[in-house]
């Protein structure tokens, strides 16, 4: 491994939480960057010399063995594949880390809040599984509510999914999302991007800020769902304004504080979006958009059913609106229920708010 490949890695270690980033203008070889980055003068930060030690090569190179036991791609600000948009923003990482089929898509950034209404839950679907199906990947941060829902509606799409995590390439957050995290994974062309290496676990507020930049950064367009003036999805909308990308913001009804994050963006020139119509003649202006034709489910009949989904179909039409309720009633392994009630959500039969679901009505 030479020198100019692992550089980059040690910058990664040492920038620090706040900083605005090294990339400077003048500055085009890791070489030059790594003098304009006085590293002897700089510390290691304290959560990632914990794990691989404070002496930089030395780190770098646990990185990268670390990297290539678990399959996963560095990917330096030099490297051909790293996403042109990403590169352009103020404060680019020098370094990203991916895993999945990931890298040279078309991108699309979709984010919202986690307590997400049931209208935006199925909005969020619908409008990604649209997307992802015009041959886009839809991007989002993996949290709960809104970005849980919009890579669940991607993943039946040709365009996939990426998800953006707060921590390390192998960290799943929150615990909630094991199942996508599983599904995306199994999925051919979807995967994980995080610009942190492998066993370093989030937890830091500020991670999820700079997780946000990456979201908006990736794309041209970011869609906003749902969101209150003061959330994380708007720090991701600010991201956006400071990148100057497009912003699509949907509106909830009149008064609903759940929305005013949306209103607020609309007023300032986001585009006002209340129809996948709308979103799709802007992120595809001149062509001809044909909606895909939804699924017919009548009385919650389905034919293909495994004989799994079919019993945890029958439970929840019995009353069971719990999925630890579930878990105590059926004998089946933890496991098997929760990846076969993601498979029900994938298959539009059942909707999931946290621990609760309920059969989708439409």
């Amino acid at each position: 491994m030479t020198t100019s490949t692992y550089i980059p890695v040690l910058l990664s270690i040492v920038n620090k939480p706040n900083s605005r980033g090294v990339i400077h203008g003048d500055c085009r070889t890791p070489e030059e960057l790594y003098e304009a980055a006085n590293l002897k003068d700089m510390e290691t930060q304290v959560y990632l010399q914990k794990e691989y030690g404070s002496v930089p090569s030395v780190s770098a190179k646990k990185i990268i063995s670390r990297c290539m036991e678990m399959s996963v791609k560095i990917t330096s600000i030099w490297d051909d594949e790293y996403p042109p948009l990403l590169k352009q923003i103020p404060n680019p990482p020098t370094v990203i880390y991916s895993k999945g089929d990931c890298l040279g898509k078309t991108y699309i950034s979709m984010v919202g809040t986690r307590d997400a209404t049931e209208n935006s839950v199925r909005i969020s679907r619908k409008i990604a599984s649209e997307i992802s199906g015009a041959g886009f990947t839809v991007v989002s941060g993996m949290a709960l509510g809104v970005d849980r829902n919009c890579h669940i509606g991607a993943l039946d799409g040709n365009g996939g999914t990426v998800a953006v995590l707060p921590g390390s390439i192998d960290c799943i957050y929150p615990f909630q999302n094991r199942d996508i995290y599983d599904k995306i994974t199994e999925s051919d062309n979807s995967g994980f991007i995080s610009e942190y290496p492998p066993l370093i676990r989030t937890g830091q507020k500020w991670t999820f800020a700079r997780r946000n930049r990456i979201i908006s950064g990736l794309s041209e367009f970011l869609i906003i769902i749902q969101a209150k003036e003061k959330s994380g999805a708007m720090i991701t909308a600010r991201c956006a304004i400071e990148q100057n990308r497009t912003i699509l913001a949907c509106c909830g009804n009149f008064g609903d504080d759940r929305f005013s994050g949306c209103a607020s963006l609309i007023k300032e020139g986001a585009f006002f979006v209340h129809s996948v119509e709308d979103i799709m003649s802007e992120i595809m202006p001149g062509q001809k958009y044909v909606a895909k034709v939804p699924e017919i489910i009548e009385n919650v009949i389905h034919e293909g059913l495994t004989d799994h989904e079919i019993e945890i179909l029958d439970s929840v039409k019995s009353g069971k609106s719990d999925v630890d309720d579930i878990i105590r009633t059926l004998n089946l392994s933890t496991s098997d229920i929760i990846e076969t009630i993601t498979m029900l959500e994938l298959k539009n039969v059942l909707v999931r708010r946290g621990n609760k679901i309920k059969i989708r009505i439409s």
